[in-house]
C-alpha cells in the first residue's frame, strides 16, 4: 500500500512524557504526517481501527530527548501518537518516529 503523505504540510504537535499520574507536555514542535497503513480488528464486538505513521521532526536539543516512553498529541485535534521507534534521518537534520494512533498508551 502506498504511503498516505499530507501533502508537506506542516501540523503542531505536544510531545509528552509520562509523570506520577498523567501526561506532561514537555515541548511543543511542527512535524509532517506520513501515514503508512491502517488495520481494523474486532475486539469484544467492537470495531477498531489503528493507523501507522511516521512523524518528521527537526532534529534539535529538545527533540533529541524523546525516547519510546513519550507520546505525541496532535495540538489541534488531540490524536494520541504512541512512539513505536525514532531514527535519525538519512542527512541528520530531521527525527522519523514510528506511531501509532487508536492504540492504549
Amino acid at each position: 500500500m502506498k504511503p498516505v503523505r499530507s501533502m508537506g504540510q506542516k501540523v503542531k504537535f505536544s510531545f509528552q512524557k509520562r509523570g506520577s499520574e498523567r501526561w506532561d507536555t514537555q515541548f511543543q514542535d511542527f512535524a509532517e504526517v506520513v501515514f503508512l497503513r491502517g488495520a481494523e480488528s474486532v475486539i469484544a464486538g467492537r470495531l477498531e481501527g489503528k493507523n501507522t505513521a511516521i512523524l518528521v521532526v527537526r532534529r534539535g536539543p529538545t527533540s533529541s530527548l524523546v525516547d519510546t516512553n513519550w507520546r505525541i498529541k496532535n495540538s489541534s485535534s488531540g490524536t494520541v501518537f504512541n512512539i513505536r521507534s525514532i531514527i535519525p534521518s538519512s542527512d541528520g537534520g530531521n527525527l522519523e518516529f514510528t506511531c501509532e494512533t487508536g492504540v492504549p498508551t
